[in-house]
């Protein structure tokens, strides 16, 4: 085996990946749609086991991208979500009830984007970080109110289009998923978990 070959060419690794060149700055701002169900972890007492929230989210985004070779870029940066008004599968119909369903999610993403093919740049991102959902019932006379709060992943695929040379569009979805502590009123210990869908589109600017 030619070992002083594959010596060189690490050499040539390790040289590209500590150039400084192509380094670029973008924030994105996004709305899209998600739905996860909630299931009960085993812990007895949980009064939304396998139930289904789904609705409309708004979020942001910022990225530090490194571009190798002038084909590859990695990026990585936080994210947020905030969904404000989801509708709840275990809603009672009722003129005397009103449900309050929010979540929020914040984290750090990675992302790989694939440069050079006209058009359009395919990417794939991942991330992890905190969410926390809250789940309001008020009837008359009593709110029961439960908490959701915990760690959350999101795979995601999609394709950036650029408009002009510093603006770009982006659609992406991907599965998220979860792991809380729930608490229902005053009762604490429950345990849940959350799988579900995202899909959104965005714009962004770059630096």
């Amino acid at each position: 085996m030619d070992y002083s070959a594959v010596k060189k060419t690490l050499a040539i690794i390790f040289f590209s990946l500590s150039l400084p060149a192509h380094a670029v700055i973008d924030v994105t701002a996004l709305s899209g749609y998600t739905e996860v169900v909630v299931k009960d972890n085993g812990s007895s007492g949980s009064s939304i086991p396998g139930n289904t929230f789904r609705g409309m989210y708004f979020g942001a985004s910022a990225h530090y991208h490194h571009t190798f070779f002038e084909w590859f870029s990695l990026g990585a940066g936080p994210y947020f979500a905030f969904a404000p008004n989801m509708a709840f599968s275990g809603e009672i119909t009722s003129t005397q009830s009103i449900y309050t369903n929010t979540l929020f999610a914040i984290g750090i993403e990675l992302q790989a984007k694939i440069l050079g093919i006209p058009f359009v740049s395919p990417y794939l991102k991942s991330g992890f970080g905190s969410e926390a959902l809250k789940s309001q019932a008020a009837f008359p006379g009593v709110t029961v109110e439960t908490r959701f709060s915990g760690s959350g992943y999101r795979l995601l695929a999609g394709i950036e289009v650029p408009i002009i040379p510093l603006i770009f569009l982006y659609l992406e979805g991907g599965i998220t998923g979860a792991w809380y502590d729930v608490s229902i009123g005053s009762s604490v210990g429950y345990k849940a978990s959350a799988t579900g869908y995202l899909a959104h589109f965005g714009a962004g600017v770059k630096f």
